[in-house]
């Protein structure tokens, strides 16, 4: 990327980041108490900590590998060019640590008896959303054999016998897979940073829903397209919930509400005249 493409960039995130922040609230300022219990536990340190040290180690160790992974791409998650090393893809296509504990929450918050992940990469975000809800049969949609297997072997590893790694073309295999093993109470989309793509998948996948579901859009502030995406996502009148957590927007359908909730989230420690007596319920 030259200087002037990330000179745009940076300013891109930062006007992005200041406009949510000065927009977002805190979780004193919500009133539902089923998404004040949902988001008061979001940014928190995770209730079962054992595996934070070990995805730490096995980023570690990916950090390390300068091997050159086989650059089949068939999604648009990099601005970078297709030929990476696995240490690349673990800086730029991995979910960092505070990630997957949002992740890891927001599973065991949900409860989610069947998850679909689209973009599976190294598989830390699969491992955080089966650690979260262990009993979880979580499915995720590679398109890389090669990446699909490190994350295989690693799921391995940690034990994480719930989850099952599939290759394919998205607009192959997400279809087949969404038909044959649907309706999932949760779906993590994260392989493809386009507003075509990601809107497709929603409208595609919403179908395979559970009465009660949530969808999940990785990195809605990624690009302007994928803004734009995440705006015309959560129009649509059968989430009932939409909340904007910056890093990631969560579709929630609760048919048990009477109306609509539309929230930016924040946590309470960047936001402390909103927090405690500063409060006021929404």
């Amino acid at each position: 990327m030259n200087l002037v493409k990330q000179v745009r960039l940076t300013l891109f995130n930062l006007r992005n980041v200041t406009k949510f922040w000065w927009q977002a609230s805190t979780v004193y300022q919500i009133h539902s108490p089923f998404i004040f219990g949902l988001v008061s536990k979001i940014f928190k340190t995770p209730d079962d900590t054992r595996y934070r040290t070990l995805l730490q180690e096995e980023r570690a160790v990916l950090n390390k590998n300068r091997e050159l992974v086989n650059s089949t791409n068939l999604g648009a998650g990099s601005r970078t060019a297709a030929d990476k090393t696995y240490s690349q893809i673990a800086g730029t296509s991995v979910s960092p640590v505070y990630k997957c504990s949002i992740l890891q929450n927001i599973s065991q918050q949900l409860a989610p008896a069947r998850v679909l992940e689209l973009g599976t990469s190294l598989g830390f975000s699969s491992a955080a959303l089966s650690i979260g809800r262990p009993q979880t049969s979580v499915i995720t949609i590679e398109g890389n054999e090669e990446i699909a297997q490190t994350a295989r072997a690693m799921h391995q590893r940690l034990g994480l016998t719930q989850i099952e790694v599939i290759v394919g073309k998205f607009e192959e295999i997400v279809p087949v897979v969404a038909e044959t093993n649907g309706p999932f109470d949760l779906i993590y989309i994260d392989g493809d940073h386009r507003k075509v793509s990601t809107l497709h998948w929603i409208s595609l996948l919403s179908g395979q829903l559970s009465e009660n579901g949530a969808i999940i859009v990785d990195d809605i502030y990624w690009s302007a397209e994928m803004m734009e995406a995440w705006a015309e996502a959560k129009s649509s009148a059968q989430f009932k919930i939409k909340i904007d957590l910056f890093l990631m927007g969560i579709l929630i359908r609760n048919n048990n509400l009477s109306k609509e909730i539309d929230l930016k989230i924040i946590p309470g420690w960047m936001k402390p005249t909103q927090a405690g007596i500063f409060s006021k319920n929404l």
